[in-house]
């Protein structure tokens, strides 16, 4: 997660292409979780952490690493997005600390103490926008 310079998002893209032998990768959602850091609270989708989307989530940080900076700024974002958050994101919440979830951006969520497993196939480049969702998708992949 972080900032990406427009003119080298071929390049980024090209970083990520090479990453999809690694997909599908077989997902769970194990439980619903409430995030107040924003001004409206808001819930998502916690997701198993497994070897196999922890090391994605590495390989992705290692091979963007020369493009990613921590320099957001409310105007970049798609749409109310939150700086502070893209800005620590490195530091705070990759590595070790990688907590997969889905952001559902919704007031109110039911869900029913079951797993929900599935398979993900895609890996995308989004321009993120209110809750730090992704609000418009740069490029894709389906496998």
């Amino acid at each position: 997660m972080g900032i990406v310079d427009e003119n080298k998002i071929t390049e980024v893209v090209e970083k990520l292409e090479s990453l999809t032998n690694l997909l599908p990768l077989k997902l769970e959602i194990t439980d619903a979780e409430s995030h107040s850091d924003t001004e409206i609270p808001h819930y998502g989708f916690k997701i198993k952490k497994t070897l196999e989307l922890q090391h994605l989530h590495e390989k992705i940080m290692l091979l963007l690493q020369e493009y990613l900076t921590q320099t957001a700024t409310e105007e970049m974002f798609y749409q109310n997005g939150n700086p502070k958050w893209v800005n620590g994101f490195k530091k705070k919440y990759s590595g070790s600390n990688f907590d997969p979830h889905i952001t559902l951006w919704s007031t109110k969520v039911s869900y029913d103490k079951y797993l929900l497993k599935f398979n993900a196939s895609t890996l995308a480049l989004c321009h993120l926008g209110r809750g730090n969702t992704c609000r418009r998708v740069l490029w894709k992949n389906i496998k």
